[in-house]
């Protein structure tokens, strides 16, 4: 038998037109579902059920379709994998997860410990902040601190343990697609901004950046009153605190009720290392 893991295979559960299949993938097919269903009450259906029912991806995970019964699986860490890398976070923090954050580095007072609560409650309980449709707002005002590197861990993180459908965009690159969009026949331009509105999942980084002109005001409403109305979670990260966005009061009322501020404390964490590495090489051109 072939690896069970094999793309290839798992496509095949998924879909139900079982006649267009050959009989070798007809085969393999159904020994994936099986090895799929261990576990479950279905976990002995029949070739013919099989045939009728299918492997089906939601929002909150991997799911058995039969008739008009739907049931939860377990976890696949394959499709979880897919997710992330359909994220399109920086190749940088590509990878990355809780442990390569350091905290430590900002000090270890009490604001700090409440930060690294929140981070943690986000990662580990986030079908709630979904429930509630809260968001997650990153700030300080210094460039460098951390704030990017810290959404693409948890959205690393989530999509990772939850199989969640995530987003990673800059304000500015969003801008821009809108602007495509008007140009593409095609719908394809279109069709990404659909995606960018309605994943359950979405960073939008460095927002406030922009000139808060017309533009700017009338796209980010859309797609934030959009979300807000949907109860799909976001995080934001800015150089700037909410009140101080410049933008529309109808954009930051909507970030201001749903978003839970973590302020990162004002140290370029990002020169630290800059400076580390340089420090490092220049030993390096010393040694014999």
């Amino acid at each position: 038998m072939k690896d069970i893991t094999d793309s290839r295979i798992i496509k095949l559960a998924f879909d139900k037109n079982v006649q267009s299949m050959t009989p070798e993938e007809h085969i393999e097919r159904n020994i994936y579902m099986r090895h799929k269903l261990k576990g479950t009450t279905h976990e002995n259906a029949t070739d013919e059920e099989l045939d009728h029912a299918r492997l089906k991806m939601i929002a909150q995970g991997l799911y058995y379709e039969f008739e008009n019964e739907v049931v939860r699986l377990g976890h696949n860490e394959t499709w979880a994998d897919e997710r992330r890398r359909r994220a399109a976070i920086p190749a940088i923090y590509e990878g990355m997860g809780a442990q390569d954050f350091d905290f430590d580095i900002y000090g270890k007072d009490m604001a700090m410990a409440k930060v690294k609560a929140i981070v943690n409650g986000f990662i580990l309980k986030f079908s709630l902040w979904q429930r509630e449709g809260k968001n997650l707002y990153i700030y300080s005002k210094t460039k460098g601190t951390g704030k990017t590197m810290l959404s693409c861990i948890l959205l690393n993180e989530v999509t990772m343990r939850h199989m969640t459908p995530a987003r990673f965009i800059t304000v500015y690159d969003y801008l821009n697609t809108v602007t495509e969009s008007w140009k593409d026949k095609t719908g394809d331009t279109s069709a990404r901004l659909r995606d960018i509105e309605t994943t359950q999942l979405l960073i939008l980084d460095d927002i406030g950046a922009q000139d808060p002109n017309k533009l700017v005001n009338d796209s980010l409403f859309k797609l934030i009153d959009r979300r807000y109305s949907n109860m799909l979670v976001t995080i934001f990260t800015s150089n700037k605190k909410i009140n101080d966005l410049g933008l529309d009061d109808r954009i930051i009322s909507r970030i201001e009720e749903k978003s839970i501020l973590v302020s990162l404390p004002e140290v370029s964490i990002r020169q630290r290392k800059a400076q580390s590495k340089q420090e490092e090489f220049l030993s390096r051109l010393e040694e014999d």
